[in-house]
């Protein structure tokens, strides 16, 4: 849901990375724009220099009052790595201009503490480790109201406080408008294992595995009771095999399999008991012909969603995914990739079993099943498909450079939640799968005045339309335009930036 935290920790990353063409199959069928890669040292993975290593940052922030502290270190014990980190973050409600009716938006405080332990045996070859990281939040919903709590669906029509809303009687209730916004407390606990190791076996370059467990459970609060509570275990194991080269081919293949039981009890339940399991095949492969490098990757998964509710059926999907890209070096400066990609995805749970009141987003959702009464014949329960084509154009070196993309794409069954009723700021929302397109563009271009002194300007800008004759597709990202400069001053390093979001 938009108004619950992602359980990761960003203070605690080393880095984040952006994968598109097909390195995204690697990770997932879902992502035709790309996949985030959250790369942390919960793990460790070699011995530090010296026997140890560490770091410690503070934060301030003005907007919010935010005072956050991190830290970590290494150390190192024979053939034994040992990693502890933490963070400690804390924020008010955030400040904005009075031009909103209030100097603060209600809600938006938070208040977190990470703790993470780690362990690893380094050999000559590889590692194997293992973490454990504990997490506790409190925050609050912004924009979260009772105020259209009574409303329910006759049909496709909206009815609130007892009357449609098309009979001329809007009278509402109106007296929680003052209230302290509802509270979320997050407990999470995530075990993981990891090893990487070279030359595993004859004709492999190396082997790596990933397993996870998370448990993770949150409480809405509401006036300091508890409202309702969403739990979700979930197990993740994961191995590849990088093979050596045969004939100029390089490649990772491998198999992934996931399980995740979801329940949600209380007032706001709008989501079934459900258990969700995946398992999936990928390969990517490369080949570098002269100045042209080509890749190419295939994903297979079989997804079944488990209902926990008798009257409404268990879903089965099997997508197939499978993208190309060549990458052209014009010369040591410049390089055209050029990417195509068939991307399927299965609906997602809260897409297929949605049903009731989710005031976080004022809207009264239903799901393709459980607002579907011609199962399991309906288009829109199938697989979401599209196809795309990805243009980039790269200058690297010298004191300009850019990048700049163009893309599109065509999709047979763009699966979101469409408007079908409102009243007032309330909606009445079905997800359904219907033909869409999207064409955007975005890039930088960034000059070196000089080795102290640079400047960038950077865009982004889509286009999202349905084929049936619906017009602009909802939730969609609005235009970005902005500028910014970067200087270099002996150790000190500073930037500014400014950038503006259309309408």
């Amino acid at each position: 849901s938009p108004d619950h935290n992602i359980a990761a920790e960003p203070l605690l990353l080393r880095g984040i990375e952006v994968l598109r063409g097909p390195a995204t199959l690697l990770y997932g069928s879902g992502a035709s724009g790309g996949a985030i890669n959250l790369l942390d040292e919960k793990v460790p993975t070699s011995i530090p220099e010296g026997g140890i290593s560490g770091a410690i940052e503070g934060r301030l922030g003005t907007g919010d009052d935010e005072r956050a502290i991190v830290g970590g270190v290494t150390a190192g014990v024979g053939p034994f790595a040992f990693r502890v980190e933490g963070v400690k973050r804390k924020s008010n409600d955030y400040r904005v201009p009075g031009k909103f009716g209030e100097d603060h938006v209600a809600g938006s405080y938070n208040d977190t503490d990470t703790l993470s332990a780690g362990a690893s045996w380094v050999g000559d070859k590889g590692y194997l480790g293992v973490a454990y990281t504990r997490q506790r939040s409190t925050y609050g919903l912004p924009g979260h109201n009772h105020e259209y709590e009574d409303c329910h669906p006759h049909g496709t029509s909206l009815h609130c406080g007892g009357h449609g809303h098309d009979d001329g009687d809007h009278d509402h209730d109106h007296g929680h408008d003052h209230e302290d916004p509802p509270q979320v407390k997050l407990r999470t606990d995530r075990f993981v294992i990891r090893s990487d190791w070279r030359d595993p076996l004859p004709g492999f370059e190396r082997v790596r595995f990933r397993m996870s467990f998370t448990d993770y459970e949150h409480d809405e609060l509401d006036e300091g009771e508890v409202a309702t509570t969403f739990r979700n275990k979930a197990t993740d194991l994961r191995l590849e095999l990088a093979h050596k080269p045969i004939g100029g081919l390089r490649g990772v293949f491998g198999v992934q399999h996931w399980e995740s039981d979801f329940s949600a009890d209380g007032a706001e339940a709008f989501l079934i008991d459900t258990k969700t399991t995946n398992t999936a095949l990928f390969l990517l492969e490369s080949l570098q012909l002269g100045p042209v490098r080509l890749e190419g990757a295939v994903r297979k998964e079989w997804q079944e969603v488990k209902s926990g509710a008798v009257r409404y059926p268990s879903i089965s999907h099997s997508p197939f995914s499978a993208s190309a890209a060549a990458v052209w070096s014009l010369d040591d400066s410049y390089s055209v990739a050029l990417s195509f990609a068939h991307a399927e995805r299965a609906p997602s749970v809260q897409e297929l079993y949605a049903y009731g009141v989710h005031l976080a987003t004022n809207t009264f959702e239903i799901g393709m099943v459980t607002g579907n009464t011609r199962l399991p014949v309906d288009v829109s329960l199938r697989e979401e498909k599209s196809n795309s084509v990805n243009l980039t154009l790269r200058k690297t070196k010298g004191a300009a450079t850019f990048t700049i993309g163009a893309y599109h794409q065509d999709f047979a069954n763009y699966i979101y939640g469409d408007t079908i009723d409102q009243f007032e700021d309330f909606r009445l929302i079905r997800y359904v799968g219907r033909g869409a397109t999207f064409t955007g563009i975005d890039g930088e271009l960034r000059y070196e005045f000089t080795p102290q002194f640079a400047a960038s300007v950077f865009g982004d800008y889509v286009r999202a339309k349905s084929k049936d004759g619906q017009g602009n597709l909802p939730r969609i990202p609005a235009g970005r335009l902005g500028a910014r400069a970067d200087a270099h001053l002996g150790p000190f390093t500073a930037d500014a930036e400014y950038y503006h979001v259309f309408e």
